[in-house]
């Protein structure tokens, strides 16, 4: 039987941290707001299992920077599937085409990856998985996949980070387990991982956070902490609905030659013209409409950026294998 399930409501927790950070970038402002003018509509097939054996739906890709004004921005939109067969997943993505650029699809069961001409259904590319790659998977797979969709099995996370000897910690009174990764396995020769932690929410038994520090050639830190939103659609029965990333890249580097220049930390902070101010500028040609207004300082590389990936038209257990059959067969 088929079940269309219509949005109710977000974890309580998840929503209350929009509120908690809303003073320290307004660009984060757009989150809540993206997932309440965009709800999910879900169809769960449970004439097989109530399990989650296969999802796909429509990601819409949103960005949005303290470093401009005008609010978050549709960059992309693709669809996805995801299979999982005995702790293997097969996972599809579909790009459209674009100007010049035909419509491709990606698949991948986490040791090869394919890239296949959608219109002609021939694989245009293979790649292999490096040994370093396969490593982090087979010790970390389970503990780091974001391809969680709904509640998770919180013994096990246990169970893996103790056989792996990584650093794990809980918080009773907030009710979060945190366990943090080797940086080891992050580390290339021009990027340095300083912290990778993975937080669970223990009460509802979900994945809460992924944050990442590192240390970049440059110097610049960059701190990424990406958050899955999830909807109780029935009672106890909750499925991820998208997520989104904070990038906050902070540098000591200063770009020469632009210290004098005029800039606004936000569109507040610019001073209001009377009408007839305006007038006089537009009659002298010195009026000029600026899409995305650029703010705060032009010396400073530094940055807060937000990416939001929504999913929309979710089929739980509705597509068939034939989806993932190229992928399958390798």
């Amino acid at each position: 039987m088929k079940r269309k399930i219509s949005k109710s409501f977000f974890i309580v927790a998840i929503a209350s941290t929009f509120i908690l950070g809303s003073c320290k970038n307004d660009s984060q402002n757009s989150v809540p707001r993206l997932f309440e003018e965009n709800p999910a509509t879900v169809t769960w097939d449970t004439s097989k299992t109530d399990c989650i054996d296969t999802f796909a739906a429509t990601v819409s890709v949103y960005d949005d920077s303290n470093r401009r004004a005008g609010g978050a921005k549709l960059r992309e939109q693709y669809k996805m599937a995801v299979k999982t067969v005995a702790d293997k997943q097969y996972v599809r993505f579909d790009f459209p085409a674009k100007e010049k650029v035909a419509a491709k699809t990606v698949m991948s069961n986490g040791t090869d990856t394919i890239i296949v001409d959608t219109k002609t259904n021939q694989i245009e590319k293979r790649i292999t998985a490096s040994e370093s790659d396969l490593k982090l998977i087979n010790d970390l797979g389970y503990i780091i996949s974001q391809e969680n969709f709904t509640k998770i099995d919180l013994s096990r996370i246990k169970t893996e980070a103790t056989k792996l000897a990584l650093d794990m910690s809980e918080d009773k009174s907030e009710k979060v387990l945190s366990v943090s990764l080797p940086s080891k396995y992050f580390s290339t020769d021009k990027e340095k991982r300083l912290l990778t932690k993975v937080s669970y929410d223990t009460t509802n038994e979900l994945m809460e956070t992924v944050e990442t520090v590192t240390e970049m050639e440059d110097g610049s830190i960059v701190t990424v902490t990406t958050s899955p939103v999830y909807e109780e659609i029935e009672d106890g029965l909750i499925i991820k609905i998208g997520q989104y990333s904070i990038i906050d890249k902070k540098s000591d580097i200063r770009y020469e030659g632009l210290e004098d220049i005029e800039y606004f930390e936000s569109l507040d902070d610019i001073p209001e013209l009377s009408q007839d101010e305006y007038e006089q500028l537009v009659d002298a040609g010195n009026a000029v409409t600026i899409e995305d207004m650029p703010l705060g300082d032009p010396a400073d590389p530094g940055s807060i950026e937000t990416i939001i990936e929504l999913y929309d038209n979710i089929e739980i257990n509705v597509i068939d294998d034939s989806v993932f059959k190229l992928i399958m067969e390798l």
